[in-house]
């Protein structure tokens, strides 16, 4: 059994009309800018490919040009779709330029089958070439924001005074403290972790150097700025950190997990022999 060419354009029509309906009620109240320029694509199209079906019974201004600028503004609405998916511009003049373009040929060549062809097969692949570009654009940067990463390596200056000095109990309650005043200020996506006695990893997705040692000086200031209370003494505290992070430049490759951790604890150790309660970078 094989469609015809009206029926195949009917079941474009009836599965654009209703995947956009779907999309509308999925989108309810949200206001989902995307969800609404995808759907009004599908509407554009099911229109366009009802002029389409009516080729031969209405004026070929209204089938081959209003019909193809209508193809050519649903894929438009798509990729605006795209963009706003990714929170990127909306290039709105260069949209209506392409399609008063489209439009322009269209009544240029409508009594010219061959010329339409050209003209509306390389505007039409142009539209879902940008598409996939903006796709593939967004995929290459997840990428690399997903192989960027930057390691903390804190350790608590002179840990052993505390013991000594105030006991076990007050150190573990220093421990706890010291837990509290870094996760106030860590992202949700980045990971505390106890990596010795006295020190803790910081696990930074997405981090590149510059952004860790921001970070590494804003949690260094942070503990030196907020002693804890022990049976009712003030224990004053500070902290050394080591920041490493994982290159994401060709000329220098990408660190491995063990690399990157020897480079903290270098970087660490740097900061300790220096005076410590500050931060180095590996």
């Amino acid at each position: 059994m094989t469609a015809d060419v009206p029926t195949l354009l009917l079941m474009i029509i009836v599965t654009s009309l209703v995947t956009s309906g779907a999309l509308l009620v999925l989108n309810g109240n949200q206001r989902n800018d995307g969800l609404q320029y995808w759907a009004g694509g599908l509407l554009l199209s099911a229109l366009a490919h009802t002029l389409l079906l009516l080729y031969g019974r209405i004026p070929n201004l209204l089938t081959v040009v209003l019909g193809n600028v209508l193809l050519s503004s649903a894929l438009a609405s798509f990729w605006l779709a795209v963009r706003r998916f990714h929170d990127l511009a909306l290039h709105w003049a260069r949209t209506l330029a392409l399609l008063a373009a489209i439009a322009l040929l269209m009544w240029l060549f409508q009594h010219q089958f061959a010329s339409r062809v050209v003209v509306s097969g390389f505007t039409l692949s142009l539209q879902a070439a940008l598409v996939l570009w903006v796709l593939r654009q967004r995929a290459l940067g997840a990428e690399q924001q997903r192989s960027r990463g930057a390691l903390l390596l804190v350790d608590i200056d002179h840990f052993k005074r505390v013991n000594d000095h105030y006991g076990h109990l007050a150190g573990d309650h220093v421990l706890r403290h010291i837990v509290g005043v870094l996760r106030q200020r860590l992202r949700a996506s980045d990971v505390l972790g106890r990596y010795g006695g006295e020190e803790f990893m910081v696990l930074l997705p997405g981090t590149d150097l510059h952004g860790a040692a921001q970070l590494a000086e804003q949690l260094r200031q942070a503990v030196q700025a907020a002693p804890c209370e022990w049976q009712g003494q003030r224990i004053a505290f500070t902290v050394s950190i080591g920041v490493a992070a994982s290159a994401d430049t060709p000329a220098d490759p990408s660190r491995t997990s063990e690399a990157l951790l020897q480079a903290a604890d270098q970087a660490l150790y740097r900061a300790k022999d220096d005076g410590r309660n500050r931060v180095a970078l590996a």
